[in-house]
């Protein structure tokens, strides 16, 4: 399902927001924009370029490019694309930006610093919706076959070809089309080829796989079957060790976030509960006295207790306050410390699954109270552990075994996040952008609910 984020320079960093995008391209970065001044944002281009990154930008023919301090050519230079578009009369004026071929970020927003600093701008964010992506593609490789470059048109050879075959099976067969649709760009330079990425891109998956089986027999007498299903497999094992261990990451910042507001829900909304039910008390306890007894009562008793435990043990936490920025750096790197100390994850750097658990509780623990040293401390000493990779040496059936097991890990960890994702609680840290509005909003209802109870039962 799509998802579409509108960001506003009134209230956004968009500049920011572009630079982190650009830092997690792992693949492509494909930029139309009409003016590039911007000496962070390209240099971010250039990072992501000496990184391995493909890099392929277009901006328009115009003094502003020209007179900027930013040199364009440096793309072209590198092993990337670089293009010139449009004339003072006729202006290339798109702001977009693909990455990795799976998302786009598209508005009004040109790369300059009066944009970032001055003018009223939009940027938009639009994830998990291949059909505008491979609109906004297409749109490019128009731009460059109008300058005069067109679309890079080098064949592939068959083992290129047969590798992004393994990956596109993996990635239906899991159902992430966002990534099916990234790699399908790839199969070019051949008929046959392209007629696979057109059914890929259109959605039409079945025919795709048993276009892409055919090619395989048309071609099976140059490859070595044996050596194919080992590679078919170590790769789909390698894909999927990283998505266990990103899912890893994500359930367990889920679960984190739901700590910290249950954390606070206690600590700031039970004491008025307690109020609340402490009043409900003196009502049932006068009713009592003329012989009204059910079994409201014994609930509301054993409510009251648990809203107190839950206030107290409240009490014995305390949550640090951190800013915007450090808030953004201690999610990130439990995010990664998660990955790396989590038992169930791939990239687990402990062999005793027992003293895994014990250093992810220690790490759970730091970032609930928001110990942003403890929590960096722990990341430090993780990232010195040896996490060792895929052993490509077993025999096919291991290797089967050990695919499958993965397979139903990932399956087990998505149902997981999935389930967390719709329980009431992060239903509604999802729709509360502003914590600290939601609880005195709360407080307020509380309060009132009270203060109308202690009136009626003054009467």
């Amino acid at each position: 399902m799509a998802r579409i984020t509108t960001y506003f320079s009134g209230k956004d960093d968009l500049q920011a927001i572009l630079l982190k995008h650009l830092s997690d391209a792992r693949s492509t970065i494909h930029v139309a924009v009409a003016w590039l001044t911007d000496v962070p944002l390209f240099n971010q281009l250039l990072e992501r370029q000496r990184a391995g990154v493909r890099v392929e930008l277009i901006i328009t023919r115009h003094e502003f490019n020209a007179q900027c301090s930013n040199d364009h050519e440096a793309i072209g230079e590198n092993g990337g694309l670089f293009l010139q578009l449009g004339t003072d009369d006729r202006l290339m004026h798109h702001k977009f930006c693909i990455i990795d071929r799976k998302l786009v970020l598209q508005g009004s927003f040109n790369w300059t610093k009066r944009a970032n600093q001055g003018n009223n701008e939009t940027l938009t964010l639009i994830e998990e919706d291949p059909p505008s992506v491979n609109q906004f593609l297409a749109e490019f490789e128009r731009m460059t076959r109008e300058a005069g470059a067109g679309p890079d048109g080098n064949g592939l050879q068959l083992a290129e070809a047969y590798k992004y075959f393994q990956l596109l099976r993996a990635f239906i067969g899991l159902g992430r089309t966002a990534e099916v649709n990234a790699y399908a760009h790839e199969l070019r330079g051949h008929d046959d080829l392209e007629a696979i990425k057109a059914m890929l891109l259109q959605g039409a998956y079945p025919e795709g796989l048993a276009a892409m089986a055919a090619f395989e027999k048309r071609n099976q007498t140059l490859v070595d079957v044996t050596a194919m299903e080992r590679e078919y497999l170590l790769s789909r094992i390698r894909m999927l060790n990283a998505l266990v261990s990103q899912l890893v990451g994500e359930r367990a910042e889920v679960e984190a976030t739901v700590s910290q507001w249950w954390h606070r829900y206690h600590a700031e909304i039970n004491p008025i509960l307690v109020k609340i039910l402490a009043l409900k008390k003196k009502l049932f306890d006068k009713l009592k006295k003329y012989g009204v007894v059910d079994r409201t009562m014994e609930e509301l008793e054993e409510e009251f207790e648990k809203v107190e435990e839950e206030f107290q043990a409240a009490q014995e936490v305390h949550v640090a306050q951190l800013t915007e920025d450090e808030l953004s750096d201690i999610k990130s790197m439990h995010r990664e410390a998660a990955k790396l100390c989590h038992p169930d994850s791939t990239q687990c750097v402990f062999e005793d699954k027992r003293q895994a658990a014990e250093v992810f509780s220690r790490l759970s623990q730091a970032f609930k109270a928001n110990d942003i040293a403890t929590v960096r401390e722990i990341l430090m000493q993780l990232r010195t552990g040896n996490w060792i990779g895929v052993d490509d040496r077993g025999t096919l059936d291991a290797l089967r075994a050990q695919l499958a097991t993965l397979e139903q890990r990932y399956a087990d960890l998505l149902r997981d996040l999935e389930q967390l994702k719709t329980t009431e609680p992060y239903v509604t840290i999802e729709g509360t952008k502003d914590w600290d509005a939601y609880f005195e909003s709360e407080k307020y209802r509380l309060l009132e609910e009270y203060q109308e109870m202690e009136r009626k039962y003054t009467q």
